[in-house]
């Protein structure tokens, strides 16, 4: 019978340490894009099962401040040619 375990009996310290080495070779440029989308991912998933909202990724998108909406209307009614 076919195990998990009989499979993993074959490889040593130094195979793992190759196989490692290889991965990292071919994988090396992108595991920090990889890590970053991967923390996202996981972010928002616990996020999520605690219904949260996302958290605003610019302060653009960031809801304002009652002052801030004041003053960005008073800019707006300045700013519009007449």
């Amino acid at each position: 019978m076919y195990t998990e375990a009989a499979f993993l009996s074959g490889i040593g310290p130094g195979e793992l340490v190759l196989i490692f080495l290889v991965l990292l070779l071919v994988f090396g440029p992108r595991l920090p894009e990889v890590g970053r989308s991967l923390g996202i991912g996981i972010k928002e998933f616990k996020d999520g099962l605690k219904g949260e909202q996302p958290h605003p990724k610019s302060s653009a998108d960031a809801p304002q401040t009652t002052s801030e909406r004041q003053e960005n209307e008073q800019h707006q009614t300045t700013e519009r040619p007449g």
